[in-house]
């Protein structure tokens, strides 16, 4: 909004000193003809009058020092006030302050009832910012004739700055007395402006407006007064007067475009706006900062047609220009719209157009790790690493690709040096952690976890994890510990209310718990495979047999891949006394993870199942 403030107050001075400069004007010719009929009256030495009257001469050809040279020489003959007045206008073109004000203070003292000499010592004070000098001269004018003009107007610009409504009341006293006066009511309205007070802006503007009805500026300036004070409604209605004028004025249709946002209407704000992103005459800054515009309220309104918008304008933005910025744009809006494909293909060619920007790396590679392509995002990220060897996120997300597709040696690598860059990230510590767990070195995934505890020690993902990790060395009682304080900072997580349940099956105690656990875990995720597993299996310790076969068989419908899930199966097979099923699903457990623990002895335990 703050544009509107500098744009009506540079209006306004431009206005103000357009006024003064022609008031001055028209002032310098009634001074000429002053000084000749004083000519006629004063001067009774005809020597005297003819020096001033070439000195007159001199000043009309811009030659004021040879005036002043003149007028000097007319005070040989006479020494009348008129002349040292003379004396002090030429002095103060030169300026040549001191003289103009020594000799203007001379011209007062020899006729102190004349007002032009006091109204233009009061203009050289003012010059010279001796502001006090120049009020008392004003206030000595207004004491001869309390309706001087020249006085009143002086008076209140003087006041404006350290006593705004004094001035205020003067320019209401001056217009009373001229009745309505372009140059009065221009300074009005820019204090007013100032001042804060935008109902009476937009009257003293309107006024002006009376004067002058075809002036587009002023029209301009009403529009922006309306838009800052919220009449939305009074600014459009001059913009439609306007438009079909000026059809091709930009300035008209941003205001039309602006206040269709402050009105909520996308709609139109946007039909305004492209009818200016397709001007050649609006840098492309201009537009990049238009339709980005659009994004931004979508932040705050998540209306997905603001999106829609972006992307339009966008789109035909890039349509005209090989910015990589309008590129990144479009990747940012189809990533937000849920069009992942367009999404990626935008900020892949924005990232390789900006080759230098690692958060456009970084932005592809998340996406690419969150839509599940990891291996795209490490064919991706492993082209450019090594040019950004100190940028932590970009190895967070590789080393966390690698983790996905198993390769936890490279996850590792990557992990280990996003940790060293940001020691500080609570998640990348943790990340680490995860695949060092997965590599078996538990040390040194307990001494990352503990690093994140204690940058964010209220994660409950933490302390699940050291219970994973406790559970897998068994040791029961730090497992415990750490399961419990998880949960009680959050009660709602369903993955660690299922894996402590678990552990606590595998332990084979506090079975009711782990029962109620799980119980909990399944009303977040009824089909969730590995849950119906964990119940199962705590039902098989409590010896409900049929109930628990009942549940592994439910979740081997939903994935038949987990070795523990069909191992589990074996097991109540083996327990029911059908040794033939055990040793199928003991040695699918086998085909699945040949490495589980325990497995080779089971099948070896039922021999060939007879």
């Amino acid at each position: 909004m703050k544009k509107y403030f500098n744009r009506i107050a540079v209006v306004f001075l431009l206005l103000i000193v357009a006024a003064c400069t022609a008031t001055r004007e028209t002032e310098k010719e009634k001074q000429t003809d002053k000084f000749l009929e004083k000519t006629e009256i004063y001067f009774k030495n005809q020597t005297a009058k003819d020096r001033f009257i070439n000195g007159l001469i001199r000043e009309e050809k811009g030659d004021y020092a040879g005036a002043i040279l003149e007028y000097y020489d007319a005070l040989n003959y006479d020494s009348s006030a008129g002349i040292y007045f003379a004396l002090a206008k030429n002095y103060f073109r030169l300026n040549r302050i001191n003289n103009a004000i020594n000799n203007i203070e001379i011209a007062i003292k020899k006729d102190p009832k004349n007002i032009d000499y006091k109204l233009f010592a009061a203009e050289i004070y003012r010059y010279a910012k001796l502001f006090d000098k120049a009020k008392n001269k004003y206030q000595d004018a207004l004491a001869q004739d309390s309706l001087n003009v020249k006085a009143i107007y002086g008076l209140a610009q003087l006041s404006e700055a350290k006593r705004p409504t004094e001035a205020m009341n003067l320019y209401k006293k001056l217009l009373k007395i001229t009745g309505p006066r372009w140059d009065v009511l221009i300074a009005m309205a820019d204090l007013s402006s100032r001042m804060g007070r935008l109902d009476e802006t937009i009257e003293y503007t309107k006024k002006l407006l009376k004067i002058n009805p075809s002036d587009p500026v002023l029209k301009k300036i009403l529009i922006e007064l309306y838009v800052r004070n919220g009449n939305y409604d009074d600014a459009l209605k001059i913009v439609n007067e306007l438009l079909p004028i000026y059809p091709d004025d930009l300035q008209l249709l941003e205001y039309k475009a602006s206040i269709y946002v402050f009105k909520k209407d996308w709609k139109e704000s946007y039909l305004a706006y492209e009818k200016l992103i397709q001007s050649s005459d609006v840098p492309l800054e201009k537009k990049f900062l238009i339709a980005t515009s659009y994004i931004n309220q979508f932040e705050q309104d998540k209306d997905t047609l603001l999106l829609d918008y972006a992307k339009n304008l966008m789109l035909q933005i890039d349509a005209d220009t090989l910015d990589w910025r309008v590129k990144a744009a479009l990747g940012d809006i189809y990533q937000r719209s849920g069009n992942n494909s367009l999404a990626v293909k935008y900020l892949k060619q924005a990232a390789n157009e900006a080759e230098w920007n690692s958060n456009l790396w970084v932005q592809l590679g998340g996406l690419l790790f969150d839509i599940g392509k990891y291996k795209d995002a490490v064919e991706t990220l492993s082209k450019v690493i090594d040019n950004f060897p100190d940028n932590a996120f970009l190895h967070w997300i590789l080393g966390l690709s690698y983790g996905q597709l198993k390769d936890y040696e490279n996850s590792k690598k990557y992990l280990l040096r996003a940790a060293k860059l940001a020691p500080n990230n609570a998640n990348i510590n943790q990340s680490l952690a995860f695949t060092l767990t997965q590599l078996k070195e538990y040390d040194e995934a307990l001494r990352y976890l503990n690093l994140a505890k204690n940058i964010n020690p209220n994660n409950a993902q933490i302390y699940g994890m050291m219970g994973m990790i406790y559970d897998d060395l068994g040791e029961w009682d730090k497992c415990n510990a750490a399961y419990e304080r998880a949960l009680a900072i959050d009660s709602t997580d369903i993955l660690i209310m299922n894996n402590y349940a678990y552990s606590l099956s595998k332990q084979n105690k506090n079975l009711e718990r782990a029962l109620s656990l799980v119980n909990k875990a399944l009303e977040g995720a009824p089909g969730n495979a590995s849950y119906l597993d964990t119940k199962g299996w705590i039902l098989f310790k409590m010896g409900k047999i049929d109930e628990a076969k009942k549940l592994i068989e439910a979740a081997l419908k939903k994935d038949k891949s987990s070795a523990e899930v069909n191992e589990h199966m074996g097991e109540i097979y083996l327990k029911l006394g059908n040794k033939k099923e055990a040793l199928k699903y003991f040695r699918r457990a086998k085909e699945l993870q040949p490495d589980l623990k325990g497995i080779d002895e089971k099948i070896k335990s039922v021999g060939n199942g007879d």
